[in-house]
């Protein structure tokens, strides 16, 4: 999934849209048939497990509906922190997928690399590299205390190894659609994608037995190819 770089959507935007999810969805979504208890607070040392295409989803912001393509990511805590069932703790956000300059996902990501993007870097991204990387998170609580939510992520000090995650990667792209992919998905992610205007194009397309006409970012945008001013130690 590439995100657009020149969106220009405000922080304060992305912040009150992200908090809306939180609110809704919590901390017990339903992924891969069980529901997942809330990640301990503090600081855990991480692997990005889930690349999730939401689509364009409609929120609201001071009252007013607002369209946004929508990202979720997933991380599995690598410590000896674990649920009741022995399974390693998940923990997801929701971005909208732009790298603008004020945007949440770019702030995230620039904590995570240790330092912000190039202007080639920003000519395109694919969020597809940053599954299976590791770096640390910040488990916070909410104001209410209901919802453990992701407070930071930074990368490992140097030095540091990361044990390889137990939970398979998922990867799933509106763009490049598979269907084995989106079944394996919660219930409560089916449900958000099919509500996409993408997933609808897909749909009609499937019934005409045809290929949707959209564009779609990645094709609107060139493959990054190969960043000779990339550091070795940055993850991605």
């Amino acid at each position: 999934m590439f995100v657009d770089p020149d969106r220009g959507d405000w922080r304060q935007q992305e912040i009150s849209e992200q908090l809306h999810w939180e609110e809704s969805m919590g901390l017990k979504v339903k992924e891969m048939g069980g529901d997942f208890e809330k990640a301990p607070i503090g600081v855990h040392i991480a692997r990005c497990t889930r690349v999730i295409d939401l689509g364009t989803q409609q929120s609201s912001f001071a009252g007013q509906p607002k369209l946004s393509h929508k990202v979720t990511i997933g991380w599995e805590l690598l410590g000896a922190d674990r649920m009741e069932d022995g399974r390693p703790y998940l923990i997801y956000a929701q971005y909208t997928a732009s790298l603008g300059n004020q945007a949440v996902l770019r702030d995230m990501l620039k904590g995570w690399r240790g330092r912000d993007f190039t202007a080639k870097e920003l000519e395109s991204f694919d969020l597809e590299n940053i599954l299976g990387k590791p770096c640390l998170i910040n488990v916070v609580a909410s104001d209410d205390g209901k919802y453990h939510n992701v407070g930071g992520v930074m990368p490992l000090p140097h030095g540091t190894l990361a044990p390889e995650a137990e939970g398979e990667q998922i990867n799933f792209s509106l763009e490049e659609f598979n269907p084995q992919v989106f079944e394996s998905l919660g219930e409560g992610f089916k449900k958000k994608i099919a509500q996409s205007p993408e997933f609808g194009e897909l749909a009609t397309a499937q019934q005409q037995k045809r290929a949707p006409q959209r564009t779609s970012v990645a094709q609107r945008i060139a493959p990054l190819g190969p960043v000779s001013d990339m550091d070795d130690d940055i993850p991605f």
